[in-house]
């Protein structure tokens, strides 16, 4: 056998490898799968040649040719990212069309046989009619993982009166406020420091007829979360993150880079939370401020602010990280406090 492959060998030697192949192996994802255009994979594959070649033209030019300043710094190159894909997107969306035209005959005709049998429209749409659901995709995940943009698209679509009511004159009200998602609904373009957000996201809260209460409930960033691949998916681009927050930093101008870190959203929930107990020692209602998890088995105490004096509440304490679920302890001790009308923003 050893014979033979030196045998082999020899011949490939002296003329060459008769068994070349015309494939070429493309680069893939190894967590998705997807395929990376060539051109990019390239790049990829090459970026430790790249790299040295842009540090030495940069090691030339500052040190040796003197062509840039001592305070200049190397420039950015940006690397082509693996999620492209070779499919020609066109393709997809005319399969995707005509895969929801399938599913909305197929909700049709059912509609019809229901119909038929003698069931009412209100009892028909108690049931999924489409075989795909219009808010998930095909993994189980919300399809638009912003979750103000998906309440902004659902409320074009109401009457005001469907999710508005009127305030009665003899019932004393409490606001539950889901800070993060108040917070970034608010318009920056006419706002010079992160005070005029606080100030403007006060108001809204305060401004209500008999209030006796506000709550702010505060999300929570807990290193290795669940929660930060849905957060990752929420992320468009890249983040940009600040030193500190406080009452006089000027507002970013690309607040979208803004919100895609989470250090920066912890450090605005933090000044917030300060701004809003200043505010609440000078006002004549309740103020709650909900506490945070900051990693296993811990969490920062809620605090609440009545008659000027601060103190904790640790009936609202709890272990569960998502601000939407830690709305329910807030709305429970809200009533057991005699308050009979509840607004959750």
């Amino acid at each position: 056998m050893l014979k033979h492959i030196n045998i082999l060998f020899e011949f490939m030697n002296t003329r060459g490898n008769p068994y070349e192949s015309s494939i070429q192996t493309l680069l893939h994802n190894f967590i998705n799968s997807k395929c990376v255009p060539r051109e990019d994979a390239v790049r990829l594959l090459k970026v430790k040649e790249h790299g040295s070649e842009a540090y030495e033209q940069f090691r030339n030019d500052r040190f040796v040719n003197k062509t840039l300043k001592l305070s200049d710094v190397i420039r950015k190159i940006r690397l082509p990212t693996m999620e492209r894909k070779i499919i020609i997107p066109t393709v997809k969306s005319q399969t995707a069309q005509a895969t929801q035209k399938k599913s909305i005959a197929a909700a049709d005709r059912s509609i019809h046989i229901a119909k038929a049998r003698g069931e009412t429209m209100k009892d028909i749409l108690k049931y999924d009619l489409l075989q795909t659901s219009m808010l998930l995709d095909s993994s189980g995940y919300t399809s638009k993982p912003i979750k103000h943009v998906l309440l902004s698209e659902i409320e074009k679509k109401l009457d005001q009166e469907q999710y508005c009511f009127h305030l009665r004159d003899d019932t004393d009200t409490a606001v539950i406020v889901d800070f993060m998602s108040q917070i970034r609904q608010l318009k920056t373009k006419e706002m010079q420091t992160f005070k005029n957000l606080f100030d403007q996201l006060w108001n809204n809260a305060s401004n209500y007829k008999r209030i006796k209460r506000i709550d702010f409930v505060f999300d929570s960033y807990v290193e290795h979360s669940l929660k930060e691949g849905e957060r990752g998916r929420r992320r468009n681009v890249d983040p940009i993150e600040l030193i500190k927050i406080e009452q006089d930093t000027p507002i970013p101008i690309q607040m979208d880079r803004f919100w895609s870190s989470c250090k920066n959203k912890e450090m605005l929930q933090s000044a917030a939370a300060t701004s809003f107990i200043e505010k609440a020692k000078m006002a004549n209602f309740t103020t709650v401020l909900s506490g945070t998890i900051t990693g296993d088995n811990d969490s920062r105490d809620a605090k609440i602010v009545m008659n000027k004096e601060v103190q904790i509440c640790s009936d609202v304490r709890t272990f569960v990280e998502e601000a939407d679920g830690r709305i329910v302890m807030h709305l429970f001790h809200a009533v057991q406090s005699g308050i009979t009308c509840l607004i959750v923003l």
